[in-house]
């Protein structure tokens, strides 16, 4: 589920407020962490984005 994600954040355009532009963006890291339970698991994505200012 995680490369699933993380492969969405690569392909779509990320909506930003107008005015802001998405320059760069990379999933830098996953993590997977399981409940003690052994029933559910939560996953942490990392996300590194350069938003620039529109200038036009």
């Amino acid at each position: 589920m995680g490369g699933a994600i993380a492969a969405a954040m690569r392909a779509g355009r990320l909506a930003l407020p107008q005015g802001l532009h998405c320059a760069d963006l990379r999933v830098s890291g996953q993590r997977f962490m399981r409940d003690p339970d052994g029933e559910h698991s939560h996953g942490v994505l990392t996300v590194e984005i350069l938003v620039t200012e529109d200038r036009s």
